[in-house]
């Protein structure tokens, strides 16, 4: 039906977009990655579909990247340690042993220092580490210390989340 080609046709460019943001994130190109991030969010809105959690990860993206462009040391470092966890939108992975990893070089990173824009992504995402490895309790600690720290409205509702 002329539906589902232009569900199928929508997909195809969900998922142009979406690589077209990661390509540019790898080369620092920040507003193209805006770019293709939006254009991923206009095609969810003009598609009517169970997109579980891909509306909040792509605003969480562009939140991010809108902060982090004017750091691209520390945006880069973070995103490199993101994407080792496994991507949430291209390559979701539940590993336990990446999310140990992931969190020891989170931890490192605190450590080392970040800057306050940094400091509640970093905790969320720990968060989102031990919520994978199934210590409740941690998680639960990390996102209201993400929480706590009062973010901006995109990373504040993927916490909430």
């Amino acid at each position: 039906t002329a539906g589902e080609a232009a569900f199928r046709q929508a997909r195809e460019l969900f998922l142009a977009e979406l690589f077209e943001a990661k390509i540019s994130e790898r080369k620092r190109d920040w507003s193209a990655a805006l770019r293709a991030y939006r254009a991923c969010q206009n095609l969810i809105d003009r598609i009517p579909a169970d997109c579980d959690v891909a509306p909040n990860e792509l605003i969480w993206n562009v939140g991010l990247i809108e902060q982090g462009s004017r750091d691209p040391e520390q945006l880069s470092r973070f995103l490199r340690l993101r994407d080792q966890m496994g991507d949430p939108l291209l390559d979701p992975s539940r590993d336990p042993e990446r999310m140990r990893q992931t969190l020891a070089n989170l931890s490192a990173l605190e450590k080392a220092g970040v800057d306050t824009w940094l400091a509640p992504h970093v905790a969320f995402l720990k968060g989102l580490c031990r919520s994978l490895l199934k210590k409740p309790e941690r998680s639960l600690a990390e996102l209201q210390r993400a929480e706590a720290m009062r973010p901006d409205v995109s990373l504040l509702q993927r916490v909430l989340l």
